[in-house]
């Protein structure tokens, strides 16, 4: 701070003196104020008497208003004198710039005195260090001065802070990882907005797990660099806190991750609404860089949701990654990991302010701005990993912000002198968790559902499909049914057979009551036939690339059970499984030329006709009130299908009667249901 000097007057003594005659028992030094946002200044002044010093700061128009010293403990012997000198003084002061500071309206990254700086609470990070001089009006964005390492003992340091935070890190790298690359992105997507990216390293992690599971304490540990306060409690918000504070926070949040802590899905219908609307704000504004409350005030951050997992918006779904932590402590290497992070809270931020002087000082250089651009249009020109699926591509995108933070990341951990080893292993358990992360939201988003989805489109497109003809018997008295059973069964070269009305189709000749059963019609086919149909479209979407090879490997695994978890087929109740059995015993026919004996042995043998052989396999049921079945109606309507009834002289049945194939296309109705959670 500057000493305010009088005209004409001396400081001897510890006051302003003229001719030996006191006119204070004090003397002021000052700091300049310039606030850029506002376009005004303010000083700081330090009122020192004796050993004492009064800290207090004013505007310049209450140093023209002569009333700032009233509240301090000094003494004016002439006190018109010691205003009207004192004003003229300080504007006549040259500040230099170890005397003037900037107060800036919001944290992060900010361009003051014309060049970059990283902006907390209590000062700012530059390229060379620490400086109190640039710093932040809100005031819960705190950076201690001791995380940030000076110029000279940088270089070893720095190394030592990321090889023991990594060694940390990867005892559970599919953890920890994702969480380092969110506050990597927070840190870097103010620069990528001077870009011209607006939208880029803007994204959201949900933090999924059970009550007790180190949701919380992780989020903590590692969601994000900054602290609350000099006693470096956590910055987080409480998903119980009221709407308008939480979205005041958000609107603070620049620079870092904005943390909302502990969302439960509540049962009170208010609080529920309360809750699902802050989710849907922070996701939104996040992944815009905007407050959606209208007010334009952008937010260059992003942010952590730790809690249960509850639905949003599909407009919202892809705006964020799913990162399940069930059981995380559990295993004894991840509570240690924790325990470690816990007792050494500035071993993260000693690393990212590290990061932030390394990128305030590539920055500076013309070549980088092109090399990210480069880097970013490479990234987007690669193959895409989710295709054919609803908002593919802004989850797409935010894989690309990931893999940004990553290459930003490796770039500074080679440049600070990270072995290849150490390098190449970072990027080894990057990689592998930004797959995971991307996977299970994809899970988690109905991804497979989707994908599966349009593969059922295409099947049915293509596929060999039969309608039914309800087609009467010759009435007697020996005839079981109304109708010819061999018509409702699936024939040798059928994909499917639709039957409109299968409860029909069951009734009996006789004029007796029949049970009552749903009344949507049935599509069915042979288990091994429909699932060989879904493989083949899923590896011919695969060549064609509308889905990728890790999608259609993920589809092919376990293709039953995802079937039916998207309600694309029917199961069958069991007890034992949620899921329950994806395929049931229904007649299947097979028909071989029947062919006349010769007569008393003489001649050759004639054919005659068909006869239908009668088995019993498993046979999968379609959903036809699934959305993928448009391509069903459409077809039904264009009259794409056949009638397909050979002309049967005989019917053969496998140990068996005909009453036997129409007991087991009944039982085939009894029971079925879609699977609900």
């Amino acid at each position: 701070m500057k000493l305010i000097e009088l005209a004409g007057y001396n400081t001897l003594n510890g006051g302003y003196a003229k001719d030996g005659e006191l006119i204070s028992d004090f003397l002021v030094t000052a700091e300049k104020i310039i606030m850029p946002d506002a376009e005004s200044l303010e000083f700081s002044l330090e009122i020192r008497r004796g050993e004492k010093a009064y800290p207090i700061r004013v505007t310049l128009s209450e140093i023209t208003g002569r009333k700032f010293l009233r509240k301090i403990p000094v003494i004016l012997f002439d006190e018109s004198r010691f205003y009207k000198e004192f004003h003229k003084a300080v504007l006549a002061t040259c500040f230099g710039e170890q005397d003037t500071s900037y107060q800036v309206n919001v944290l992060g990254l900010q361009e003051v005195n014309g060049h970059l700086v990283y902006v907390f609470s209590n000062g700012c990070i530059e390229a060379e260090g620490f400086s109190p001089r640039v710093y932040s009006k809100i005031g819960y964005a705190y950076i201690p001065k001791e995380a940030v390492v000076g110029v000279k003992d940088q270089t070893e340091a720095v190394e030592n802070s990321v090889a023991r935070l990594f060694e940390v890190f990867d005892c559970s790298p599919k953890v920890f990882y994702p969480l380092f690359l969110l506050n990597i992105a927070a840190i870097s997507n103010a620069y990528f907005r001077k870009l011209g990216e607006r939208e880029l390293m803007k994204f959201t992690v949900w933090l999924d797990g059970n009550s007790g599971s180190g949701k919380t304490e992780l989020a903590k540990a590692v969601g994000t660099f900054i602290f609350a306060d000099e006693r470096l409690n956590p910055n987080f918000v409480s998903a119980t806190a009221r709407s308008k504070y939480a979205m005041e926070r958000f609107a603070g949040s620049s620079g870092g991750v904005f943390i909302l802590d502990d969302i439960k899905n509540e049962k009170v219908r208010d609080r529920k609404q309360r809750v699902a609307g802050i989710v849907d704000d922070v996701l939104r504004s996040t992944y815009q860089g905007m407050l959606t409350d209208g007010s334009g005030r952008l937010i260059d951050g992003c942010s952590l949701i730790t809690g249960e997992y509850m639905d949003t918006e599909e407009s919202q779904n892809a705006r964020l990654f799913y990162l399940k932590v069930d059981n995380f402590l559990k295993e004894t290497r991840n509570s240690k990991a924790l325990r470690v992070l816990q007792k050494n809270p500035l071993l993260l931020t000693t690393v990212c302010c590290s990061f932030i002087q390394w990128f305030l000082g590539r920055t500076g250089e013309s070549s980088f701005p092109e090399l990210l651009i480069q880097k970013i249009e490479t990234m987007r020109n690669q193959a895409k990993e989710y295709q054919g699926i609803n908002n593919a591509e802004r989850l797409n995108e935010n894989i690309n912000m990931l893999r940004m933070s990553q290459e930003l990341a490796a770039m500074f951990f080679q440049d600070i002198g990270m072995s290849e080893e150490f390098v190449r292993n970072f990027n080894t358990c990057a990689e592998d968790s930004i797959k995971a992360l991307g996977e299970s939201t994809y899970v988690l988003l109905g991804g497979e559902s989707m994908a599966l989805s349009k593969v059922a489109e295409n099947v049915l497109q293509k596929c060999r499909l039969r309608k039914v003809q309800f087609v009467e018997k010759d009435w007697n008295e020996y005839d079981f049914c109304r109708y010819r059973q061999e018509e409702f069964m699936i024939h040798e070269g059928d994909d499917f057979v639709y039957i409109e009305d299968m409860e029909r189709s069951l009734q009996l000749c006789t004029d007796g009551g029949h049970d009552q059963y749903v009344s949507y019609p049935y599509l069915i086919g042979t288990e091994k036939r429909v699932l060989s149909l879904f493989a083949e479209e899923i590896e011919n979407m695969q060549q064609i690339g509308a889905i990728s090879p890790v999608m259609a490997e993920r589809l092919t695994k376990n293709l039953p059970q995802k079937l039916k978890k998207a309600q694309i087929i029917f199961k069958k109740y069991r007890a034992d499984s949620a899921l329950g059995r994806t395929a049931v015993k229904y007649p299947i026919c097979s028909f071989e030329p029947f062919k006349l004996a010769p007569r008393n042995g003489v001649g050759k043998s004639a054919e005659v006709g068909l006869v239908g052989r009668v088995g019993y396999e498993s046979v999968i049921q379609m959903n036809t009130t699934h959305s993928c079945m448009k391509v069903l109606e459409v077809r039904l309507q264009q009259g794409h299908f056949r009638y397909s009834i050979p002309s049967i002289l005989n019917i053969c049945y496998d140990n068996t009667d005909e009453a036997e194939a129409y007991k087991v296309r009944r039982a085939f109705m009894v029971g079925k249901a879609l699977y609900r959670e």
